[in-house]
């Protein structure tokens, strides 16, 4: 077991070149995790795609209250009434994540919308490139028993496209994956 600021995990081994871990919390645990996330970071931007009824929306938005920062959320179905008018750090984009116009920053990039392959790769190959150097990219549902298998393809090619090596899995509930951005990633059309 290996401890980190961000989440205790353990190292597994896989024949492919980059590394790899799971992460052992619970989900109570993630959410404070989530929270610690925001923080350390001093998170400025989150942009979420899929917000559903906004249930991981809350967590972020609870700890960009400390940091003042914003969290951009899209999703297909319009949820935007649910919120009120009153949360002045909360956008919300109605339509498909790969439709939207984006040119910002990103702290932490949490992908959650559409869990195909190919809706997972446009969105870590327009998105990847805006998250800084040092911010986080979370996708959710890796484990999930009939997707989750696209999702984990998906994060495992672009990120040996990416350069990337290392990320993170939460092993419990439907999966949770983390990938830490050390290097500015270049942005780069997605294959046809």
């Amino acid at each position: 077991m290996t401890d980190n600021i961000y989440f205790p995990m353990r190292r597994l081994e896989y024949p492919f070149p980059c590394e790899i871990y799971q992460v052992t919390d619970d989900y109570a645990a993630l959410t404070i995790n989530m929270l610690e996330l925001v923080l350390q970071t001093n998170a400025q931007v989150i942009l979420e795609t899929g917000t559903n009824v906004g249930d991981s929306a809350r967590i972020w938005l609870a700890g960009l209250e400390k940091t003042s920062g914003e969290l951009w959320t899209v999703d297909i179905k319009d949820y935007g009434d649910a919120w009120g008018t009153d949360i002045q750090n909360l956008h919300f984009l109605k339509g498909s994540s790969i439709d939207i116009p984006w040119d910002k920053e990103i702290d932490i990039l949490y992908l959650d919308s559409d869990h195909t392959y190919g809706h997972v790769m446009k969105e870590l190959y327009k998105f990847g490139p805006y998250v800084r150097e040092g911010g986080f990219i979370l996708l959710n549902d890796t484990l999930h028993h009939g997707y989750g298998w696209e999702i984990t393809s998906a994060v495992r090619h672009w990120m040996l496209t990416a350069g990337l090596a290392i990320w993170a899995e939460n092993v419990r509930g439907y999966g949770l994956a983390m990938i830490r951005v050390e290097k500015k990633i270049e942005r780069r059309e997605f294959p046809q």
